[in-house]
Protein backbone atom coordinates (compact mmCIF):
# COMPACT_ATOMS: atom_id res chain seq x y z
CA UNK A 1 0.00 0.00 0.00
CA UNK A 2 1.41 3.44 -0.72
CA UNK A 3 2.64 5.86 1.67
CA UNK A 4 -0.58 8.39 1.92
CA UNK A 5 2.11 10.69 3.50
CA UNK A 6 4.56 10.76 0.88
CA UNK A 7 1.70 10.76 -1.90
CA UNK A 8 0.15 14.16 -0.29
CA UNK A 9 3.80 15.84 -0.47
CA UNK A 10 2.87 15.12 -4.20
CA UNK A 11 0.31 17.64 -4.46
CA UNK A 12 1.80 21.04 -4.66
CA UNK A 13 3.74 19.36 -7.34
CA UNK A 14 0.77 18.46 -9.56
CA UNK A 15 -0.76 21.82 -8.42
CA UNK A 16 2.11 23.56 -10.02
CA UNK A 17 1.78 21.78 -13.26
CA UNK A 18 -2.00 22.31 -12.89
CA UNK A 19 -1.58 26.05 -12.83
CA UNK A 20 1.51 25.95 -15.07
CA UNK A 21 -0.78 24.58 -17.95
CA UNK A 22 -4.01 26.60 -17.22
CA UNK A 23 -1.90 29.56 -17.51
CA UNK A 24 0.00 28.45 -20.36
CA UNK A 25 -3.14 27.86 -22.84
CA UNK A 26 -4.16 32.08 -22.31
CA UNK A 27 -3.81 34.24 -25.64
CA UNK A 28 -1.19 36.89 -25.18
CA UNK A 29 -2.28 39.78 -24.49
CA UNK A 30 -4.21 38.48 -22.25
CA UNK A 31 -5.96 41.99 -20.20
CA UNK A 32 -8.95 41.86 -17.63
CA UNK A 33 -10.14 44.30 -16.05
CA UNK A 34 -12.81 44.91 -13.34
CA UNK A 35 -15.58 47.16 -15.34
CA UNK A 36 -17.76 47.11 -12.08
CA UNK A 37 -15.19 48.68 -10.23
CA UNK A 38 -14.94 52.48 -8.98
CA UNK A 39 -13.63 54.89 -6.87
CA UNK A 40 -10.23 53.48 -5.35
CA UNK A 41 -10.28 50.23 -7.11
CA UNK A 42 -11.43 51.66 -10.73
CA UNK A 43 -8.50 50.40 -13.53
CA UNK A 44 -8.18 47.11 -11.44
CA UNK A 45 -7.08 44.53 -13.75
CA UNK A 46 -4.32 41.70 -14.67
CA UNK A 47 -2.34 41.62 -18.06
CA UNK A 48 0.03 38.94 -19.29
CA UNK A 49 1.64 40.06 -21.78
CA UNK A 50 4.72 38.96 -23.98
CA UNK A 51 7.33 39.50 -21.24
CA UNK A 52 5.24 38.21 -18.11
CA UNK A 53 4.40 35.18 -20.01
CA UNK A 54 8.10 34.70 -20.83
CA UNK A 55 8.44 35.27 -17.16
CA UNK A 56 6.13 33.28 -15.77
CA UNK A 57 7.86 30.11 -18.17
CA UNK A 58 10.79 30.77 -16.23
CA UNK A 59 9.52 31.02 -13.10
CA UNK A 60 7.24 27.60 -13.42
CA UNK A 61 9.98 25.39 -14.50
CA UNK A 62 12.22 26.87 -11.92
CA UNK A 63 9.61 25.88 -9.05
CA UNK A 64 9.04 22.64 -10.98
CA UNK A 65 12.68 21.85 -10.35
CA UNK A 66 13.10 22.94 -7.00
CA UNK A 67 9.79 21.10 -5.83
CA UNK A 68 11.18 17.64 -7.19
CA UNK A 69 14.95 18.75 -5.64
CA UNK A 70 12.59 19.28 -2.31
CA UNK A 71 11.38 15.48 -2.45
CA UNK A 72 14.88 14.18 -2.80
CA UNK A 73 16.27 16.95 -0.78
CA UNK A 74 13.62 16.48 2.73
CA UNK A 75 13.96 12.50 1.98
CA UNK A 76 13.12 10.65 5.09
CA UNK A 77 12.79 13.87 6.77
CA UNK A 78 10.12 16.25 8.99
CA UNK A 79 8.45 18.57 6.97
CA UNK A 80 8.66 17.95 3.66
CA UNK A 81 4.83 18.37 3.00
CA UNK A 82 5.41 21.96 4.77
CA UNK A 83 8.43 22.61 2.50
CA UNK A 84 6.30 22.17 -0.83
CA UNK A 85 3.25 24.05 0.15
CA UNK A 86 5.90 26.95 0.79
CA UNK A 87 7.40 26.46 -2.53
CA UNK A 88 4.21 26.36 -4.30
CA UNK A 89 3.03 29.47 -2.17
CA UNK A 90 6.24 31.65 -3.29
CA UNK A 91 5.51 30.66 -6.87
CA UNK A 92 1.50 31.79 -6.73
CA UNK A 93 2.51 34.77 -5.15
CA UNK A 94 4.87 35.57 -7.62
CA UNK A 95 2.81 35.12 -10.49
CA UNK A 96 0.53 37.28 -8.89
CA UNK A 97 2.84 39.96 -8.28
CA UNK A 98 4.12 39.81 -12.10
CA UNK A 99 0.61 40.19 -13.34
CA UNK A 100 -0.46 42.67 -11.13
CA UNK A 101 -1.68 45.60 -12.50
CA UNK A 102 -3.09 47.61 -9.72
CA UNK A 103 -1.00 49.06 -6.82
CA UNK A 104 -2.80 47.79 -3.89
CA UNK A 105 -3.02 44.73 -5.15
CA UNK A 106 1.01 45.09 -6.05
CA UNK A 107 1.22 46.00 -2.42
CA UNK A 108 -0.74 42.77 -1.37
CA UNK A 109 1.63 40.29 -3.17
CA UNK A 110 5.06 42.36 -2.21
CA UNK A 111 3.76 42.09 1.63
CA UNK A 112 2.98 38.29 1.46
CA UNK A 113 6.86 37.69 -0.51
CA UNK A 114 7.91 39.08 2.84
CA UNK A 115 6.00 36.86 4.76
CA UNK A 116 6.15 33.78 3.01
CA UNK A 117 10.28 34.37 2.91
CA UNK A 118 10.48 34.41 6.60
CA UNK A 119 8.47 31.20 7.32
CA UNK A 120 10.49 29.59 4.74
CA UNK A 121 13.83 30.45 5.75
CA UNK A 122 12.73 29.81 9.43
CA UNK A 123 11.69 26.84 8.03
CA UNK A 124 14.60 24.95 10.61
CA UNK A 125 12.43 26.53 13.82
CA UNK A 126 14.14 24.67 15.93
CA UNK A 127 17.44 26.49 15.06
CA UNK A 128 18.69 29.27 16.92
CA UNK A 129 20.46 30.73 14.29
CA UNK A 130 18.06 30.21 10.60
CA UNK A 131 15.26 32.05 13.21
CA UNK A 132 17.80 35.02 13.98
CA UNK A 133 18.53 35.02 9.77
CA UNK A 134 14.92 35.21 9.17
CA UNK A 135 14.29 38.08 11.60
CA UNK A 136 17.21 39.50 10.23
CA UNK A 137 15.96 39.62 6.79
CA UNK A 138 12.29 40.43 7.52
CA UNK A 139 13.39 43.53 9.15
CA UNK A 140 15.83 44.26 7.04
CA UNK A 141 13.54 43.85 3.92
CA UNK A 142 10.82 46.60 5.71
CA UNK A 143 12.57 49.22 4.42
CA UNK A 144 11.83 48.02 1.36
CA UNK A 145 8.16 47.53 2.33
CA UNK A 146 8.23 51.40 3.77
CA UNK A 147 9.26 52.21 0.53
CA UNK A 148 7.09 51.14 -1.56
CA UNK A 149 3.97 52.09 1.15
CA UNK A 150 5.24 55.74 0.56
CA UNK A 151 5.38 55.22 -3.03
CA UNK A 152 1.48 54.05 -2.89
CA UNK A 153 0.32 56.87 -1.21
CA UNK A 154 2.67 59.38 -3.02
CA UNK A 155 0.59 58.21 -6.59
CA UNK A 156 -2.40 58.07 -4.51
CA UNK A 157 -2.02 61.36 -3.79
CA UNK A 158 -0.67 62.21 -7.30
CA UNK A 159 -2.57 61.34 -9.69
CA UNK A 160 -5.40 60.10 -7.82
CA UNK A 161 -5.84 56.80 -9.25
CA UNK A 162 -3.64 53.36 -8.28
CA UNK A 163 -3.51 51.72 -11.94
CA UNK A 164 -0.37 52.73 -14.27
CA UNK A 165 -2.19 51.79 -17.67
CA UNK A 166 -2.41 55.62 -18.12
CA UNK A 167 1.14 57.17 -17.81
CA UNK A 168 3.22 58.68 -20.58
CA UNK A 169 6.05 60.95 -20.76
CA UNK A 170 3.77 63.72 -20.25
CA UNK A 171 1.89 62.52 -17.66
CA UNK A 172 4.82 62.48 -15.18
CA UNK A 173 5.64 66.55 -15.70
CA UNK A 174 6.12 68.35 -12.01
CA UNK A 175 6.48 64.59 -10.36
CA UNK A 176 8.19 65.12 -6.87
CA UNK A 177 11.05 63.70 -6.57
CA UNK A 178 10.61 62.10 -3.46
CA UNK A 179 7.98 59.64 -5.15
CA UNK A 180 11.42 58.42 -7.62
CA UNK A 181 13.05 58.04 -4.81
CA UNK A 182 10.96 55.80 -2.59
CA UNK A 183 10.89 53.99 -5.80
CA UNK A 184 14.09 53.36 -5.64
CA UNK A 185 14.31 52.73 -2.13
CA UNK A 186 11.59 49.75 -2.56
CA UNK A 187 13.93 48.10 -5.16
CA UNK A 188 16.80 48.69 -3.52
CA UNK A 189 16.28 47.09 -0.47
CA UNK A 190 14.09 43.82 -2.16
CA UNK A 191 17.02 42.89 -4.74
CA UNK A 192 19.56 43.32 -2.17
CA UNK A 193 21.01 46.04 -3.56
CA UNK A 194 24.25 48.05 -1.97
CA UNK A 195 23.36 48.33 1.93
CA UNK A 196 20.61 46.18 1.96
CA UNK A 197 22.98 43.06 0.27
CA UNK A 198 23.32 41.64 3.82
CA UNK A 199 20.22 40.03 3.98
CA UNK A 200 21.12 37.58 0.63
CA UNK A 201 23.58 35.64 2.57
CA UNK A 202 21.60 35.20 5.51
CA UNK A 203 18.78 33.79 4.08
CA UNK A 204 21.07 31.24 3.01
CA UNK A 205 19.65 29.35 6.68
CA UNK A 206 17.06 28.39 4.65
CA UNK A 207 17.06 24.76 3.20
CA UNK A 208 18.49 24.55 -0.71
CA UNK A 209 15.51 24.32 -2.42
CA UNK A 210 14.28 27.52 -1.08
CA UNK A 211 17.20 29.12 -1.79
CA UNK A 212 17.50 28.27 -5.22
CA UNK A 213 13.84 29.51 -5.61
CA UNK A 214 14.51 32.78 -3.81
CA UNK A 215 17.52 33.45 -5.82
CA UNK A 216 16.53 32.43 -9.36
CA UNK A 217 13.35 33.53 -9.80
CA UNK A 218 11.58 34.90 -6.54
CA UNK A 219 12.15 37.44 -3.63
CA UNK A 220 15.33 38.75 -5.04
CA UNK A 221 14.19 39.54 -8.56
CA UNK A 222 10.75 41.78 -6.96
CA UNK A 223 13.01 45.00 -7.08
CA UNK A 224 13.72 44.54 -10.48
CA UNK A 225 10.83 43.80 -11.64
CA UNK A 226 9.00 46.66 -10.00
CA UNK A 227 11.59 49.64 -11.42
CA UNK A 228 10.37 47.80 -15.07
CA UNK A 229 7.23 48.49 -14.24
CA UNK A 230 7.74 51.81 -13.00
CA UNK A 231 10.72 53.01 -15.36
CA UNK A 232 8.85 55.94 -17.35
CA UNK A 233 9.41 57.29 -13.54
CA UNK A 234 12.97 56.72 -13.49
CA UNK A 235 14.23 57.71 -15.83
CA UNK A 236 15.87 61.04 -14.46
CA UNK A 237 17.53 58.23 -11.68
CA UNK A 238 19.13 56.00 -14.61
CA UNK A 239 22.28 57.40 -13.55
CA UNK A 240 21.92 56.06 -9.87
CA UNK A 241 20.80 52.59 -10.56
CA UNK A 242 23.97 52.15 -12.57
CA UNK A 243 26.88 53.48 -10.20
CA UNK A 244 24.43 51.81 -7.27
CA UNK A 245 25.00 48.74 -9.03
CA UNK A 246 28.61 49.40 -9.52
CA UNK A 247 29.34 49.62 -5.73
CA UNK A 248 26.97 46.26 -4.89
CA UNK A 249 29.22 44.44 -7.40
CA UNK A 250 32.63 45.52 -5.87
CA UNK A 251 30.88 44.87 -2.33
CA UNK A 252 29.77 41.45 -3.43
CA UNK A 253 33.73 40.63 -4.54
CA UNK A 254 35.24 41.71 -1.84
CA UNK A 255 33.14 39.86 1.06
CA UNK A 256 32.68 36.89 -1.37
CA UNK A 257 36.92 36.55 -1.71
CA UNK A 258 36.86 35.87 1.75
CA UNK A 259 33.53 33.29 1.76
CA UNK A 260 34.71 29.81 3.33
CA UNK A 261 31.11 28.20 2.43
CA UNK A 262 29.98 27.52 -1.33
CA UNK A 263 26.22 28.39 -0.77
CA UNK A 264 27.28 31.94 0.55
CA UNK A 265 29.48 32.73 -2.02
CA UNK A 266 26.72 31.74 -4.48
CA UNK A 267 24.23 34.28 -2.88
CA UNK A 268 26.98 36.94 -3.63
CA UNK A 269 27.07 35.83 -6.93
CA UNK A 270 23.54 36.41 -7.13
CA UNK A 271 24.13 39.79 -5.21
CA UNK A 272 26.39 40.30 -7.71
CA UNK A 273 24.03 39.54 -10.84
CA UNK A 274 21.25 41.79 -9.85
CA UNK A 275 23.51 44.81 -9.63
CA UNK A 276 24.14 43.51 -13.21
CA UNK A 277 20.83 43.66 -14.31
CA UNK A 278 20.03 46.97 -12.28
CA UNK A 279 22.85 48.98 -14.58
CA UNK A 280 20.75 47.61 -17.48
CA UNK A 281 18.49 50.21 -16.54
CA UNK A 282 20.68 52.63 -17.45
CA UNK A 283 20.08 51.80 -21.04
CA UNK A 284 16.39 53.09 -20.82
CA UNK A 285 14.86 49.70 -21.96
CA UNK A 286 13.04 47.91 -19.47
CA UNK A 287 13.18 44.93 -21.53
CA UNK A 288 16.56 44.27 -21.18
CA UNK A 289 16.64 43.89 -17.78
CA UNK A 290 13.55 41.55 -17.87
CA UNK A 291 15.36 39.48 -20.26
CA UNK A 292 18.63 38.89 -18.38
CA UNK A 293 16.42 37.96 -15.53
CA UNK A 294 14.64 35.08 -17.49
CA UNK A 295 18.15 33.74 -18.62
CA UNK A 296 19.73 34.37 -15.37
CA UNK A 297 16.94 32.11 -13.56
CA UNK A 298 18.07 28.93 -15.14
CA UNK A 299 21.15 28.98 -14.46
CA UNK A 300 21.32 30.21 -11.14
CA UNK A 301 18.33 27.64 -10.01
CA UNK A 302 20.77 24.97 -11.50
CA UNK A 303 23.93 26.53 -9.41
CA UNK A 304 22.39 26.45 -5.88
CA UNK A 305 20.47 22.66 -7.03
CA UNK A 306 23.85 21.27 -7.36
CA UNK A 307 25.89 23.28 -4.99
CA UNK A 308 23.03 21.33 -2.34
CA UNK A 309 23.83 18.06 -3.64
CA UNK A 310 27.47 18.44 -3.35
CA UNK A 311 27.74 20.59 -0.24
CA UNK A 312 24.82 20.72 2.09
CA UNK A 313 23.51 17.22 1.68
CA UNK A 314 26.22 15.46 -0.15
CA UNK A 315 25.71 11.70 1.85
CA UNK A 316 22.09 12.16 0.92
CA UNK A 317 23.19 11.35 -2.87
CA UNK A 318 24.43 8.70 -4.81
CA UNK A 319 27.84 8.65 -6.21
CA UNK A 320 26.22 9.07 -9.90
CA UNK A 321 24.17 11.69 -9.49
CA UNK A 322 26.84 13.38 -7.90
CA UNK A 323 29.37 13.15 -10.65
CA UNK A 324 27.05 14.48 -13.08
CA UNK A 325 25.78 17.11 -10.86
CA UNK A 326 29.87 18.41 -10.49
CA UNK A 327 29.77 18.29 -14.46
CA UNK A 328 26.39 20.61 -14.87
CA UNK A 329 27.92 23.02 -12.47
CA UNK A 330 31.04 23.36 -14.59
CA UNK A 331 28.62 23.76 -17.13
CA UNK A 332 26.48 26.13 -15.53
CA UNK A 333 29.60 28.18 -14.42
CA UNK A 334 30.11 28.66 -18.37
CA UNK A 335 26.63 29.93 -19.22
CA UNK A 336 26.30 32.29 -16.17
CA UNK A 337 29.86 33.77 -18.22
CA UNK A 338 28.41 33.87 -20.97
CA UNK A 339 28.45 31.11 -23.33
CA UNK A 340 28.80 32.13 -27.07
CA UNK A 341 25.02 32.84 -28.96
CA UNK A 342 23.53 32.34 -24.96
CA UNK A 343 21.25 34.52 -24.37
CA UNK A 344 22.73 36.14 -21.23
CA UNK A 345 26.13 37.02 -23.77
CA UNK A 346 23.50 38.41 -25.99
CA UNK A 347 22.28 40.55 -22.72
CA UNK A 348 25.57 41.71 -21.94
CA UNK A 349 26.26 42.83 -26.02
CA UNK A 350 23.11 44.55 -26.23
CA UNK A 351 24.29 46.42 -23.53
CA UNK A 352 27.45 47.21 -24.08
CA UNK A 353 26.55 48.87 -27.24
CA UNK A 354 24.54 51.66 -26.04
CA UNK A 355 27.39 52.72 -23.54
CA UNK A 356 30.03 55.04 -24.07
CA UNK A 357 33.78 54.10 -23.27
CA UNK A 358 33.86 55.55 -19.68
CA UNK A 359 30.81 53.40 -18.85
CA UNK A 360 31.88 50.72 -20.79
CA UNK A 361 35.22 50.20 -18.27
CA UNK A 362 33.15 50.36 -15.56
CA UNK A 363 30.86 47.65 -16.94
CA UNK A 364 33.60 45.61 -17.77
CA UNK A 365 34.86 45.84 -13.98
CA UNK A 366 31.91 44.44 -12.72
CA UNK A 367 31.89 41.48 -15.42
CA UNK A 368 35.38 40.70 -13.57
CA UNK A 369 33.95 41.05 -10.49
CA UNK A 370 31.31 38.77 -11.34
CA UNK A 371 33.64 36.32 -12.78
CA UNK A 372 35.83 36.11 -10.36
CA UNK A 373 32.75 35.43 -7.86
CA UNK A 374 31.93 32.22 -9.97
CA UNK A 375 35.80 31.04 -9.86
CA UNK A 376 35.78 31.10 -6.40
CA UNK A 377 32.09 29.04 -6.20
CA UNK A 378 33.75 26.55 -8.20
CA UNK A 379 36.99 26.61 -6.06
CA UNK A 380 34.81 25.53 -2.71
CA UNK A 381 32.86 22.51 -4.61
CA UNK A 382 34.23 19.30 -3.48
CA UNK A 383 34.99 17.05 -6.49
CA UNK A 384 32.63 13.66 -5.90
CA UNK A 385 35.04 10.17 -4.87
CA UNK A 386 34.34 7.00 -4.93
CA UNK A 387 35.22 6.11 -0.83
CA UNK A 388 32.04 6.33 1.40
CA UNK A 389 29.77 6.52 -1.44
CA UNK A 390 26.11 6.12 -0.80
CA UNK A 391 23.64 4.19 -2.37
CA UNK A 392 21.17 6.02 -4.27
CA UNK A 393 17.37 5.39 -3.06
CA UNK A 394 15.85 6.74 -6.79
CA UNK A 395 17.90 7.92 -9.32
CA UNK A 396 15.25 9.56 -11.18
CA UNK A 397 14.13 11.40 -8.42
CA UNK A 398 17.63 13.00 -7.68
CA UNK A 399 18.55 13.68 -11.36
CA UNK A 400 15.54 14.97 -12.49
CA UNK A 401 15.87 18.29 -11.26
CA UNK A 402 18.88 19.01 -13.03
CA UNK A 403 17.92 17.64 -15.96
CA UNK A 404 14.43 19.53 -16.60
CA UNK A 405 17.09 23.11 -15.69
CA UNK A 406 19.63 21.78 -18.24
CA UNK A 407 17.11 20.68 -20.63
CA UNK A 408 15.57 24.66 -20.00
CA UNK A 409 18.92 25.94 -20.52
CA UNK A 410 19.74 24.76 -23.81
CA UNK A 411 15.92 24.52 -25.40
CA UNK A 412 15.31 28.36 -24.00
CA UNK A 413 18.66 30.18 -23.24
CA UNK A 414 20.20 30.39 -26.47
CA UNK A 415 16.60 31.68 -27.75
CA UNK A 416 18.23 35.33 -29.56
CA UNK A 417 19.39 33.58 -32.48
CA UNK A 418 19.72 35.63 -35.66
CA UNK A 419 21.55 37.36 -38.66
CA UNK A 420 25.02 37.98 -38.49
CA UNK A 421 26.03 34.56 -36.83
CA UNK A 422 29.63 34.16 -37.37
CA UNK A 423 30.61 37.31 -36.61
CA UNK A 424 28.44 37.54 -33.13
CA UNK A 425 29.95 33.96 -32.43
CA UNK A 426 33.76 35.40 -33.01
CA UNK A 427 32.32 38.46 -30.75
CA UNK A 428 31.04 36.15 -27.77
CA UNK A 429 33.90 33.65 -28.06
CA UNK A 430 36.45 36.32 -27.43
CA UNK A 431 34.56 37.78 -24.54
CA UNK A 432 33.59 34.06 -23.01
CA UNK A 433 37.23 33.62 -23.24
CA UNK A 434 38.34 36.59 -21.38
CA UNK A 435 35.98 35.88 -18.66
CA UNK A 436 37.11 32.17 -18.39
CA UNK A 437 40.91 33.65 -17.94
CA UNK A 438 39.10 35.73 -14.93
CA UNK A 439 37.11 33.38 -13.36
CA UNK A 440 40.49 30.80 -13.12
CA UNK A 441 41.69 33.90 -11.65
CA UNK A 442 39.06 33.69 -8.99
CA UNK A 443 40.07 29.99 -8.88
CA UNK A 444 43.54 30.01 -7.92
CA UNK A 445 43.03 33.31 -5.75
CA UNK A 446 40.43 31.08 -3.40
CA UNK A 447 43.14 28.56 -2.76
CA UNK A 448 45.51 31.43 -1.37
CA UNK A 449 43.04 33.83 0.19
CA UNK A 450 41.94 32.39 3.83
CA UNK A 451 38.22 32.89 4.75
CA UNK A 452 38.23 35.98 7.02
CA UNK A 453 36.25 35.39 10.28
CA UNK A 454 35.57 38.87 10.34
CA UNK A 455 32.64 38.67 7.78
CA UNK A 456 30.68 36.63 9.75
CA UNK A 457 31.40 38.77 12.84
CA UNK A 458 30.06 41.83 11.43
CA UNK A 459 27.17 39.97 10.28
CA UNK A 460 26.17 38.87 13.88
CA UNK A 461 26.73 42.47 14.68
CA UNK A 462 24.47 44.00 11.97
CA UNK A 463 21.61 41.06 12.80
CA UNK A 464 22.18 42.06 16.66
CA UNK A 465 22.00 45.96 16.12
CA UNK A 466 18.78 45.69 14.13
CA UNK A 467 16.99 42.62 16.69
CA UNK A 468 17.66 44.91 19.85
CA UNK A 469 15.79 48.18 18.75
CA UNK A 470 12.78 45.75 17.91
CA UNK A 471 12.65 43.62 20.84
CA UNK A 472 13.62 40.56 19.52
CA UNK A 473 16.27 39.20 21.22
CA UNK A 474 14.46 38.83 24.44
CA UNK A 475 11.85 36.48 21.84
CA UNK A 476 14.59 34.75 20.15
CA UNK A 477 16.20 33.67 24.05
CA UNK A 478 12.75 32.73 25.14
CA UNK A 479 12.29 30.60 21.51
CA UNK A 480 15.52 29.12 22.19
CA UNK A 481 14.88 27.75 25.71
CA UNK A 482 11.39 26.59 24.95
CA UNK A 483 12.46 24.51 22.12
CA UNK A 484 15.52 22.76 24.43
CA UNK A 485 12.85 21.91 27.43
CA UNK A 486 11.36 18.27 28.20
CA UNK A 487 8.63 17.11 26.45
CA UNK A 488 6.65 17.90 29.39
CA UNK A 489 7.23 21.55 29.61
CA UNK A 490 6.81 21.95 26.13
CA UNK A 491 2.85 20.28 27.15
CA UNK A 492 2.54 22.60 29.68
CA UNK A 493 3.74 25.85 27.78
CA UNK A 494 0.65 25.14 24.74
CA UNK A 495 -1.50 26.55 27.66
CA UNK A 496 1.17 29.37 27.76
CA UNK A 497 0.83 30.29 23.73
CA UNK A 498 -3.17 29.33 23.68
CA UNK A 499 -3.33 32.50 26.09
CA UNK A 500 -0.64 34.43 23.95
CA UNK A 501 -2.65 33.46 20.92
CA UNK A 502 -5.87 34.78 22.83
CA UNK A 503 -4.69 38.08 23.17
CA UNK A 504 -2.93 37.62 19.82
CA UNK A 505 -6.91 37.45 18.68
CA UNK A 506 -8.09 40.30 20.85
CA UNK A 507 -5.74 43.40 20.36
CA UNK A 508 -4.39 42.39 17.03
CA UNK A 509 -6.77 41.04 14.85
CA UNK A 510 -9.68 42.55 16.56
CA UNK A 511 -8.47 46.07 17.14
CA UNK A 512 -5.32 46.60 14.59
CA UNK A 513 -6.96 44.85 11.43
CA UNK A 514 -10.04 47.79 12.02
CA UNK A 515 -8.28 50.34 12.78
CA UNK A 516 -7.47 51.18 8.65
CA UNK A 517 -11.16 50.77 8.10
CA UNK A 518 -11.99 52.78 10.51
CA UNK A 519 -9.48 55.67 9.35
CA UNK A 520 -11.51 55.24 6.13
CA UNK A 521 -14.50 55.99 7.13
CA UNK A 522 -13.55 59.18 9.81
CA UNK A 523 -11.79 60.68 6.72
CA UNK A 524 -14.41 60.78 4.14
CA UNK A 525 -16.77 61.49 6.48
CA UNK A 526 -14.70 65.07 5.99
CA UNK A 527 -14.48 64.22 2.44
CA UNK A 528 -11.06 63.80 2.49
CA UNK A 529 -10.61 60.17 0.77
CA UNK A 530 -6.81 60.25 -0.40
CA UNK A 531 -5.86 61.07 3.34
CA UNK A 532 -7.97 58.33 4.25
CA UNK A 533 -6.61 56.10 1.82
CA UNK A 534 -2.51 56.57 2.74
CA UNK A 535 -3.69 56.05 6.62
CA UNK A 536 -5.21 53.08 6.20
CA UNK A 537 -2.96 51.97 4.15
CA UNK A 538 0.11 52.73 6.70
CA UNK A 539 -2.49 51.18 9.50
CA UNK A 540 -2.83 48.03 7.34
CA UNK A 541 1.33 47.57 6.79
CA UNK A 542 2.01 48.04 10.95
CA UNK A 543 -0.86 45.53 11.59
CA UNK A 544 0.79 43.33 9.49
CA UNK A 545 3.96 43.42 10.88
CA UNK A 546 2.79 43.01 14.78
CA UNK A 547 0.54 39.84 13.41
CA UNK A 548 3.44 38.57 11.95
CA UNK A 549 5.93 38.91 15.33
CA UNK A 550 2.80 37.69 16.95
CA UNK A 551 2.54 34.65 14.57
CA UNK A 552 6.37 33.74 14.78
CA UNK A 553 6.37 33.77 18.36
CA UNK A 554 3.59 30.76 18.58
CA UNK A 555 6.52 28.95 15.76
Amino acid sequence: MPNLKHLSCLLPLCLTLIVFACVWVLPTPYWWVCSECSGTWSGFGLLLGHSEKRFFLMLSLVTLATQTFGLAYTQQKKGQLRLQIGLFLFFIVMFGFVVAQHLLVLLFFWELLSILSFFLIAFKNDETEAVQSAVFVFALTKVADLGLLCFVGGFWLHFGRLDWAFLQKESIQNLPAWLAWSLVLAGLGKSAQVVFFWWLPAAMKAPTPVSALLHAAALVTTGILLWSKFYILLVTKSHFLFYSGLVTVLMATFFALFEKEAKRVLALSTVASMGLISMTLFSKDSLLAQEWLFYHGFGKALAFVCVGILCVRPNSFGILTKRITYWAFLFTIAYLLGLPLSGISQSKSLFMSVLSMNFQILFGLCLACSALILGKCFALLPVPKDKNKQPATSFFMEALPIFVLLTSILALGFGWLGTNMSARFMNDAISFLFMSGLSLLGYFIAQKIPPAAFFNNTLAQIKAAIATPLLLSQTLVHLENTLTRSAVVLMKSVVVFGHIAKRIDTYFIDKLVHIPVWAILQFEKGGNHSLGMAAAAMLWSIAVFLCVLGCWWLL
